[in-house]
């Protein structure tokens, strides 16, 4: 067996290789909207990754390892330092839905109705 090797910064990870998927666009992107928990549209977002035990396992990070990046949400500092103190459920319930659910519709839309998603997809199937 080979060991597992996390892929370089800005390198997009297949499921052939070690880790989750990451998608450098898809972030990039993510961190220009507006924070899924409180609105904030003020400065820079972060991309805060959903971390539940619902996730597929080809998704799920380990230690020391993040997600796949569709499972990213945008958050301002603020809420994403909340979101790591309280854990998901309580941050869920503070921001009255599910950071997975709103992780899989920012997926959703930047795969489908942006252009960097379209061109994505043709490369990655």
């Amino acid at each position: 067996m080979h060991p597992r090797r996390k892929p370089s910064k800005g390198v997009l990870a297949t499921r052939e290789q070690a880790g989750p998927m990451r998608c450098p666009e898809y972030l990039k992107w993510l961190r220009g909207c507006q924070c899924w928990a409180c609105g904030a549209n003020a400065g820079r977002m972060e991309a805060a990754h959903y971390r539940g035990s619902d996730v597929p396992a080809e998704d799920r990070g380990g230690i020391g390892l993040k997600p796949a990046d569709c499972w990213a949400v945008p958050l301002c500092p603020e809420c994403h330092r909340m979101q790591h103190a309280e854990g998901h459920e309580a941050f869920d319930r503070r921001a009255g839905a599910r950071m997975r659910d709103a992780a899989a519709a920012s997926w959703s839309h930047w795969l489908y109705h942006t252009e960097a998603g379209r061109r994505w997809r043709e490369r990655h199937g």
